[in-house]
C-alpha cells in the first residue's frame, strides 16, 4: 500500500494550494449564480403558469355560472349544455311574467330562435331524422346549388359561433357533441301554439302515455263520518273514513292535421320567413279546431248543427261531445240549459244561471263564463261587469280573460256561435240567435298525446315540384261526470238575439 505524500509547507506549495482553493471558490460562485438564474427563470415561469391557471380557473368559474343560468338552475343530467339550452323554458316564462330578462336569457332566446330556423330549414330541404347531420345541414346551407345562399352561409357561421358560446362549462364527455345540431323545436316555437289556446287551456290537462288511456279521477272529498277524542273503544268505532267518489276516465286520442305546401326550389331566404308564417298559422288552426270541437262537438249519428252534419265525419266537431251538446242533452232544460231570451246579460239572470248549477256554480275560481264576441259587447252594458282596466292585470290569470262578473272570469271565444236558432242549435233557418255558457273547469279534462308537432313531407308531391309542412296533434276532451240535472257541471243559456 502506497504511503500518502505529505506536502511540505513551502512557499511554492502554499501558492499552488491557494490557486486551487480560489479555482474551487470561483467554480462554486459560478454554479451558485447559474442556479440562482435558473431558479429565477423557473420561478418566473411558475408565476406565469399560476397566473394563467388562475385566469383559466376564473373563466371556468364564469362559464360554470353561465351554464348554470343556461340550464335554468336545473340539476345536471345526461343532456349536454346544448340540449338543455334548447329545451330551457325559463326565458320564455320570465318574459310571459313581464320580468326583465338576464343576459343569459337573451342568449338562450336568440339561440333557440336561430336553432328553430335551422330546424325548419332542414325539414324544408328534405333532411329527415336519419339525414339530419352536421355535414348534410352545412352542405344544404352553404354549397347545395338548389338550397344554399349567402344568407344560408351567414346563418351557418352564426350557428357555429352560438353553439360554441352555449357550450361554456361543458365537460369532456359533453364536448364530444361538437357535431350537435337542432333536431327538435324549442319552447318558443311550441308556445306559439299553446298561447293560441284559450278554451282548452281552461281545463286540467292529462298526458296520455298511450291511446286509449284510463285515468282515475276523484271528484268528491273524503267523508269523516265519526271520530272520538281518544275514548278506549274498539278501533273500528273510533272513526270511519269514507273515501270520496271517483271515476275512471278513458281518453282516446283524436288527430287534428294541417298541411301547407311550398316550392321545392326554396332556399334559406324564402323558407325561414315563410315557414314561420306557416307554423304560426298551423298553431292557430290547431288551437281553433280543438276549441271549436270542445264547444260545439257532437259525436252522435246526426250532429245537432245542420251545417256540420252536412260535412259528415270530416268536421272536427263530429268527433267528441262538446259543452253545448252536453248541456242541451244532459238537463232537459233543468239545471244544464234554459231559454234566457229575456234580459240575458243582467246580473240577476247570470246569478240565477249559476244558482241552477248548485254546488258546481258556487266558486268563481272553479267557473268560467264563456261568451261570444258580440255577447261580450252586450255584457259591457252590465254595471257589474268589471273589465281588465278596472279590476287590473293581476286578475287575468286565465288565457283570454277580459272581464269578470261577481269574480266570475269572462272568456271570449269565437267558437261560441252567433248563428243558432231559438233552440240553441244551428237549424235549417231562423239562425239569428247566440248562446253563452257557465262551465265548472274542474269537472272536465283535456288529454294530450305527444302534443303539437310539425313534420316535413314530400310524399306524392315530387311530380308537382312541392314540399309540405304537416302539423298534427292528438288530443281528447271528456267530462269527469256526464252533465245532468244531478250533476250540472255546465250550464247553457240560449235563445239570445245575436
Amino acid at each position: 500500500m502506497a504511503e500518502k505524500t505529505q506536502l511540505e509547507p513551502t512557499a511554492e506549495n502554499m501558492t499552488e494550494l491557494a490557486k486551487t482553493v480560489h479555482a474551487i471558490g470561483e467554480r462554486v460562485r459560478e454554479v451558485a449564480e447559474r442556479s440562482e438564474s435558473e431558479i429565477k427563470e423557473t420561478r418566473e415561469k411558475l408565476t406565469e403558469a399560476v397566473s394563467a391557471a388562475a385566469s383559466d380557473l376564473g373563466k371556468m368559474q364564469q362559464r360554470q355560472r353561465v351554464l348554470g343560468d343556461l340550464a335554468n338552475d336545473y340539476s345536471y343530467d345526461s343532456r349536454t349544455p346544448l340540449q338543455r339550452a334548447m329545451t330551457d323554458p325559463g326565458p320564455l316564462a320570465r318574459k310571459a311574467r313581464g320580468e326583465v330578462l338576464r343576459s343569459t336569457d337573451r342568449l338562450i332566446a336568440e339561440f333557440q330562435e336561430h336553432c328553430d330556423a335551422m330546424f325548419i330549414f332542414a325539414h324544408a330541404v328534405g333532411l329527415g331524422p336519419k339525414e339530419l347531420t352536421e355535414e348534410n345541414l352545412k352542405a344544404a346551407l352553404c354549397t347545395d346549388e338548389r338550397t344554399s345562399s349567402e344568407a344560408g352561409r351567414r346563418a351557418w357561421d352564426k350557428f357555429i359561433k352560438m353553439r360554441a358560446d352555449v357550450q361554456f362549462g361543458a365537460t369532456d364527455v359533453e364536448l364530444a357533441s361538437t357535431g350537435w345540431i337542432p333536431t327538435m323545436a324549442s319552447p318558443q316555437l311550441i308556445m306559439d301554439y299553446n298561447l293560441a289556446l284559450r278554451v282548452p287551456a281552461l281545463f286540467p290537462a292529462v298526458e296520455m302515455p298511450h291511446s286509449p288511456y284510463t285515468y282515475p279521477v276523484k271528484w268528491a272529498r273524503d267523508t269523516l263520518e265519526y271520530a272520538c277524542p281518544g275514548e278506549k273503544l274498539a278501533d273500528t268505532t273510533k272513526f270511519v273514513n269514507v273515501l270520496g267518489t271517483g271515476v275512471d276516465m278513458t281518453f282516446t286520442a283524436i288527430k287534428f292535421l294541417k298541411a301547407s305546401y311550398i316550392t321545392d326550389e326554396a332556399n334559406w331566404e324564402s323558407i325561414v320567413p315563410l315557414a314561420k308564417v306557416i307554423l304560426a298559422d298551423h298553431g292557430d288552426f290547431m288551437a281553433w279546431a280543438f276549441e271549436y270541437a270542445i264547444i260545439n262537438g257532437d259525436s252522435t249519428a246526426t250532429h245537432q248543427d245542420t251545417d256540420i252534419e252536412a260535412m259528415a265525419d270530416t268536421h272536427a266537431a263530429h268527433q267528441r261531445n262538446g259543452l253545448r251538446m252536453l248541456a242541451l242533452v244532459g238537463g232537459a232544460g233543468v239545471g244544464c240549459s234554459t231559454d234566457v231570451n229575456t234580459n240575458p246579460w243582467t246580473t240577476d239572470v247570470i246569478r240565477g244561471n249559476r244558482k241552477s248549477m248548485g254546488k258546481y256554480g258556487t266558486l268563481p275560481s272553479e267557473n268560467v263564463f264563456l261568451v261570444p264576441p258580440t255577447g261580450y259587447i252586450d255584457l259591457l252594458s252590465n254595471a257589474d261587469c268589471r273589465t281588465v282596466d278596472v279590476f287590473g292585470g293581476q286578475a287575468t290569470w286565465l288565457t283570454g280573460q277580459l272581464a269578470a262578473v261577481d269574480g266570475h272570469p269572462v272568456i271570449i271565444s269565437e267558437a261560441m256561435r252567433n248563428d243558432l236558432n231559438a233552440s240553441g242549435v244551428n237549424g235549417a233557418s231562423l239562425n239569428d240567435f247566440t248562446a253563452y255558457m257557465h262551465v265548472n273547469r274542474k269537472m272536465f279534462r283535456v288529454a294530450n298525446r305527444l302534443g303539437f308537432e310539425t313534420r316535413y313531407s314530400d310524399s306524392a308531391l315530387m311530380l308537382y315540384g312541392a314540399k309540405a309542412f304537416v302539423s298534427q296533434m292528438r288530443v281528447d276532451f271528456q267530462p269527469v261526470l256526464t252533465p245532468s240535472t244531478t250533476n250540472s257541471t255546465v250550464w247553457l243559456g240560449y235563445n239570445i238575439p245575436a
